[in-house]
This record gives structure tokens, sequence and C-alpha cells, in this order.
């Protein structure tokens, strides 16, 4: 993620800025509590790591 926040690969940062906002973390959320045969902690573990590189995203994309 480092090289993500540093912004020093404009085609890497283009292609972020396309993507971020059809990244739906609300969705991808109920997805992972959807699947059955994952045990609650495992789910709030994805959950976690995602949401957490989804906040470090979201803060390269108000640095500009």
């Amino acid at each position: 993620m480092t090289y993500i926040r540093n912004r020093k690969n404009n085609e890497c940062n283009q292609a972020l800025e396309r993507v971020f906002g059809s990244i739906k973390i609300d969705e991808i959320n109920e997805f992972i509590d959807g699947i059955n045969c994952m045990s609650h902690s495992r789910k709030e573990f994805y959950k976690y790591i995602l949401n957490f590189r989804y906040e470090i995203l979201k803060e390269t994309q108000k640095v500009k």
C-alpha cells in the first residue's frame, strides 16, 4: 500500500481514480456476510482488512 500512497506512478493513479468510485464496500461486506461456510471470525477478519485497505485508498484519492 506504500506504493499506492506515494502516488508516483501516473498510470496507477489514473487507474485508481477510474476504479475507486465503483467500489461499493457495503455490498462487499454484505457479500462476505452471506457466505454460509465461513466462520463469523473469519468474516470479520476479511471485512476488517478490506475496510482498512479501502480507507487507505480513500485517503490517496483525497491527497492529489
